[in-house]
């Protein structure tokens, strides 16, 4: 009996493996952040989108983006006289003020093309006006280690040159949250910090000098009880899918 249940278990597994490789290659996945006015609302989320024609693009991630997430009427864009325009993200209509990077270099459009494995960063502007708000950036998306260990990241801005060329410059002295509380650490004169791991959140920063996009940064520290919470979920799931097969074997059998 125990045989013939490993034998369907393994072999439930190797179908749902088949059938998530086979739509996994009908799909694009990326990562989402999306900030309001200086408030992160999504932070670099996985985002599946479907590529029908062979190619996804920035206004299909978006879109996918808050259907996932639960905002589905809280997006729209359409065209202008600028193009494919963002009208509303995250539920804000505020006219337009609106900025969009992938993989931290300023996209021109709505209708670039996003690839498999992309981080995609779009906020509303807190100065509608200007449109002052400088994007930032750490050097890596996602950082992971044992709690109590030391990891070191650089924090970057975006200024312009006198030709209005983006210019990445150290962001320093500004001071780096975790899930929004300070954690006491702030970047050098080369926007460098070392942190210490102490919990799974996100990471991110605050300026007193500038008006910032914030930066996102994903940490996960092993030993963390978060993420031992997620692992005995996982647990939990497979022990649920093991019974239901249990169950449908011996109705079977009946």
């Amino acid at each position: 009996m125990k045989k013939i249940l490993s034998v369907i278990i393994l072999a439930v597994m190797l179908t749902s493996l088949l059938t998530v490789a086979t739509l996994a290659a009908d799909k694009t996945t990326v990562y989402v952040t999306i900030s309001n006015a200086g408030e992160i609302v999504l932070a670099d989320k996985a985002v599946s989108i479907e590529a029908s024609s062979g190619t996804a693009t920035l206004d299909d991630a978006l879109r996918a983006a808050h259907e996932q997430y639960g905002k589905a009427d809280g997006y729209a864009s359409g065209e202008t006289e600028y193009g494919l325009s963002l009208q509303k993200l995250w539920g804000v209509e505020n006219g337009g003020a609106y900025g969009y990077y992938v993989d931290d270099a300023m996209a021109w459009s709505l209708g670039d093309t996003v690839k498999d494995g992309s981080h995609i960063y779009a906020f509303v502007y807190s100065d509608t006006t200007y449109w002052s708000d400088a994007y930032t950036y750490f050097d890596v998306n996602t950082v992971s280690g044992k709690k109590g260990e030391t990891v070191e990241l650089t924090l970057n801005y975006y200024t312009y040159d006198e030709s209005w060329n983006l210019v990445a410059t150290p962001a320093a002295g500004m001071t780096l949250t975790l899930d929004g509380k300070d954690t006491g650490v702030k970047t050098d004169s080369n926007g460098k910090a070392a942190l210490e791991l102490t919990k799974s959140g996100v990471l991110s920063a605050t300026s007193g000098d500038i008006v910032i996009v914030p930066p996102v940064c994903v940490v996960t520290v092993s030993g963390d009880s978060s993420t031992l919470i997620v692992i005995l979920g996982v647990c939990a799931i497979l022990l649920i899918v093991c019974a239901a097969v249990v169950i449908t074997k011996k109705k079977s059998k009946k």
